[in-house]
């Protein structure tokens, strides 16, 4: 799975309807930005869903139950002979994600060159 994830973790969660949430044995995610898209597109829609579902964020990281909410940015890594990549988060969307309630992390996947590389799209 790729793109920009909300996960929230925790014990008999509900899901509020809004935001559009797949169930899992542990909680559950939303897909904020799809897989095709670069990092800095996932910055963007990921600052939209934050201010989309301020409210709906802030309420339920304050649920009883709930351990954990993080927005996962996927980054693959087409280049494996490069040893360093740097991606940062703008101080906007730290203080959003932070205001909800909301941790941000990254993963970096080790890529072939069939990967997407789509510049635009997601969903908010």
């Amino acid at each position: 799975m790729g793109g920009c994830i909300l996960r929230v973790v925790g014990l008999n969660l509900v899901a509020p309807p809004e935001l559009g949430a797949v169930s899992t044995g542990y909680g559950f995610f939303v897909e904020v930005a799809h897989e095709d898209v670069v990092f800095e597109v996932q910055v963007h829609l990921a600052g939209q869903f934050l201010t989309k579902y301020k409210t709906t964020l802030t309420q339920l990281t304050k649920t009883h139950g709930v351990q954990s909410a993080e927005l996962d940015f996927c980054v693959w890594n087409r280049a494996p002979e490069i040893v360093a990549q740097s991606h940062s988060f703008p101080a906007a969307l730290v203080a959003s994600a932070g205001a909800c309630g909301v941790g941000l992390g990254l993963s970096l996947y080790l890529a072939a060159d069939t990967q997407p590389t789509t510049q635009a799209g997601g969903s908010s």
